[in-house]
């Protein structure tokens, strides 16, 4: 049985990391995002490990066709503690920098994923080659050091797993899937010191428990991984675990683009919540721009508009804002915005017009509004007069990012 289980749960561990990595990458501009690279991350590793242990797999197959007293066999049975104990030790490196990774600033994810993906690389290469050094490694030690390195990595996991609820650092599917590998590694402890401490018969029968527990927990993040390229296919947001009783309280901040004040519900009051913000939040007033010219003010969000120009039928248009290129606007932290608003209100004239942009896609390439006589009155046919531009090709950072973090 345990032949069948175990290509079963590696076929499993690497269609984990595939699916995980293809929603990473249908992410578009947010899987750079804080709450999203975790994905890159985990997918990373997983394909790693799984490729890692196919290969193992299929030399121990070939290995048992060739037979006990075979080279091959023999070569085998040399080197597959090494096999486990690089997996090990990179499963290990995973779960550190996972919780590296939730713990940062938003602002610094991109950087921390990418040297997460460089850690892990490397700890598997470099455990590999440093356990090949050793010239034979008994069952009772190979078992010994890997319930040390699973004890390890549960103690990392949880502590991402605890993260990710204390400021929402991993959407919500990620965290399922990686609390079911983390109770995974905590039964696998107990049984990896049942094979290096117990008789045969025990030892084959926490083997086997093993196995089909690593088959049952994969297949489930599978599914998780599955459904987060479904929804990202899909463009739909999957918040964190605590994400939208953490978004009750944050502040309420009133100001005519903001709109009415907004009730907080009660459990604000709760003083063991932190006040965290929403991975995916509508643009605050702070950070509209506002610009004035002789006749009109125009706010905007200066991620969004290169350029806002108003012209007159029949005259000179006039630009009201043009971007300086030499200086991109930081997206980084906040991330390039969703939803926003675009103001245009007359000074000598009664010009008054504020419009609401959502496009978590960031599809709009420019807005052109045509506005009537200021003293038209409703309902009246007349030609329009003034035509009112906003163009969306403004420099940001990313991805022109000049200077270092």
């Amino acid at each position: 049985m345990i032949v069948i289980l175990q290509p079963i749960g590696i076929a499993l561990t690497l269609l984990f990391g595939v699916l995980g990595m293809l929603a990473w990458r249908r992410l578009g501009a947010d899987r750079w995002h804080k709450t999203q690279v975790g994905w890159l991350v985990t997918g990373a590793c997983f394909v790693a490990v799984g490729a890692f242990g196919g290969v193992q797999a299929l030399a121990g197959a070939a290995a048992l066709r060739a037979g006990e007293g075979s080279w091959l066999y023999r070569t085998f049975l040399e080197w597959s503690p090494v096999g486990n104990l690089g997996r090990g030790a990179g499963v290990v490196a995973y779960a550190a920098m996972l919780a590296a990774l939730v713990a940062a600033p938003p602002h610094r994810s991109r950087q921390v994923a990418v040297a997460a993906l460089w850690v892990i690389g490397g700890t598997l290469v470099g455990a590999t080659m440093v356990a090949a050094l050793y010239p034979t490694i008994g069952t009772h030690t190979q078992m010994t050091m890997l319930a040390v390195l699973m004890t390890a990595s549960v103690v990392a996991l949880l502590l991402a797993l605890l993260l990710g609820v204390m400021n929402d650092g991993m959407d919500l599917l990620l965290w399922l899937a990686v609390a079911a590998y983390t109770l995974k590694e905590t039964i696998g402890v107990s049984l990896t010191a049942i094979l290096a401490w117990w008789d045969t018969a025990r030892s084959v029968e926490a083997a086997l428990l093993y196995w089909w527990m690593n088959v049952v927990v994969m297949a489930v993040a599978s599914l998780l991984a599955g459904l987060r390229l479904r929804r990202a296919i899909e463009n739909r947001h999957v918040p964190a675990l605590f994400e939208r009783l953490h978004a009750l309280r944050r502040p309420v901040k009133t100001s005519a683009l903001a709109g009415p004040p907004v009730r907080v519900h009660f459990v604000d009051r709760l003083q063991f919540l932190p006040p965290r913000r929403n991975p995916f939040p509508e643009a605050q007033v702070e950070d509209h721009k506002t610009v004035s010219s002789d006749n009109y003010e125009v706010s905007f969000h200066p991620a969004f508009a290169s350029s806002c120009v108003i012209e007159p039928v029949g005259g000179t248009a006039k630009t009201l804002y043009q971007q300086d290129k030499s200086k991109p606007v930081d997206c980084r932290q906040k991330g390039h915005p969703k939803k926003h608003t675009i103001k245009l209100k007359g000074k000598n004239n009664k010009r008054d017009v504020t419009i609401t942009i959502e496009d978590p896609n960031h599809n709009l390439a420019s807005l052109q509004i045509r506005l009537y006589h200021e003293d038209r009155v409703p309902g009246e046919e007349g030609e329009y007069s003034e035509v009112f531009t906003v163009e969306n090709n403004a420099k940001t950072c990313p991805p022109y990012c000049d200077d270092p973090l």
